[in-house]
């Protein structure tokens, strides 16, 4: 039902997207991780558009400490390629579109981006 004035992403969404983010649990990423990735997907998209369009996406962000997760879960030995895979490109996504200064100061303060550097990758897989 977009008509071209309301925007896909809306805040309440973006609240909704992080619930369900925030409702996936270890056990969850070994049943499969479809939901997860698009879970992803769909917050990377929501928040690039916010940056752009409305501050509180970006509070939102930092306030519940999605990054944090995002690179937690890149960390955990049972999480599937297919979610790290979308981690990995949300994060190169965020670095290369977020155009406020702050906004990008957050991403590359508070170590997320040392604690991904270190996690293990397996890098005989070209994906």
């Amino acid at each position: 039902d977009d008509d071209g004035k309301q925007p896909f992403y809306t805040f309440a969404r973006f609240q909704q997207l992080y619930e369900r983010l925030s409702s996936f649990r270890e056990s969850d990423l070994e049943k499969g991780s479809e939901a997860v990735v698009e879970t992803v997907r769909q917050i990377t998209e929501a928040l690039l558009w916010g940056e752009q369009n409305d501050a509180r996406f970006f509070d939102f962000f930092c306030e519940k400490v999605i990054l944090a997760n995002f690179v937690r879960v890149m960390g955990l030995a049972k999480a599937p390629k297919q979610v790290k895979l979308q981690l990995l490109q949300t994060l190169s996504m965020l670095v290369m579109n977020i155009k406020n200064q702050t906004s990008m100061y957050y991403l590359l303060s508070n170590n997320h981006v040392n604690r991904l550097i270190e996690t293990e990758f397996d890098f005989e897989d070209e994906e």
